[in-house]
């Protein structure tokens, strides 16, 4: 243990206190706090208890709470430090047994994923995105029945009218085959290119939803937060809240977001 000896020849010891998170030494006052033991233990603590158990909180002798996840450690040379005598310290504590037991759980992140459904921008003559999507869904999941059926002869207790889901199709293709703005998009055309600033609410996430400066939808990640946050992305010029927002984790919900249009993109 780091020691001194005084000239009264009475060891004097130095600790100190390190989180267990960030490897950071306790600062108070803005400096390094060296926690000076010199075989006066008032407070009923002795060092030596202290180097196989991890510190959550210290009340001082004032009635100060310090909390955290602390190891306490040999003290190092500072040029200037905040000294403290360890009897006027270490006056109530509390304790776990390991880092482990009191730094907060990992944070899991989800992977990225492309969920499947249709863009909500997809348009096809007015007809609902989600509506078209449940035609699509209905028309393959009808044929692939109809596979099995006649490849294992499975029957199935509630079959898709295969027939049905084919007709809305033909019908859904055939509008898509008459709105030009389905395979025609403007892309094509000169666009400018700005700086979208949007705030995502506090407690959000999900999927935010533009359209990149080629004119082409893209997706970002969003994770919840306990504040608002802003995030920026580049765009083609004149977008609103049909091209710009936020579909929820689960799929079900679209948020509208508050944003502005800023200056051009580089």
């Amino acid at each position: 243990m780091a020691s001194i000896t005084s000239r009264s020849s009475t060891p004097i010891e130095k600790y100190q206190l390190v989180c267990c998170g960030t490897d950071q030494v306790l600062a108070i006052n803005n400096l390094p706090a060296v926690f000076i033991f010199s075989g006066d233990y008032k407070n009923g603590h002795h060092p030596d208890t202290f180097y196989d158990i991890v510190l959550t909180s210290i009340t001082d002798i004032n009635g100060n709470l310090i909390t955290g996840c602390f190891k306490l450690a040999d003290a190092v040379c500072y040029v200037e430090s905040e000294d403290i005598l360890w009897e006027d310290m270490f006056i109530d504590v509390t304790c776990v047994k390991t880092c482990y037991d009191c730094l907060p759980a990992p944070v899991y992140v989800p992977p990225i994923i492309n969920p499947k459904f249709i863009y909500p921008e997809y348009t096809v003559n007015n007809v609902d995105a989600f509506d078209a999507e449940k035609i699509y869904c209905s028309f393959g999941d009808a044929k692939y029945q109809k596979a099995l059926s006649l490849k294992y002869g499975i029957e199935f207790c509630c079959p898709i009218d295969l027939m049905q889901s084919t007709i809305e199709h033909e019908i859904l293709k055939m509008d898509i085959s008459e709105d030009l703005t389905a395979c025609c998009p403007d892309a094509l055309l000169p666009t400018t290119c700005k700086k979208y600033i949007i705030t995502i609410p506090k407690g959000k996430e999900g999927i935010l939803y533009f359209k990149d400066c080629n004119n082409i939808i893209r997706t970002v990640i969003v994770y919840a937060a306990t504040n608002e946050y802003q995030t920026e992305v580049c765009g083609i010029t004149g977008q609103t809240t049909n091209e710009i927002y936020l579909l929820s984790s689960n799929l079900s919900q679209l948020i509208n977001l508050v944003f502005i249009e800023d200056v051009d993109c580089n």
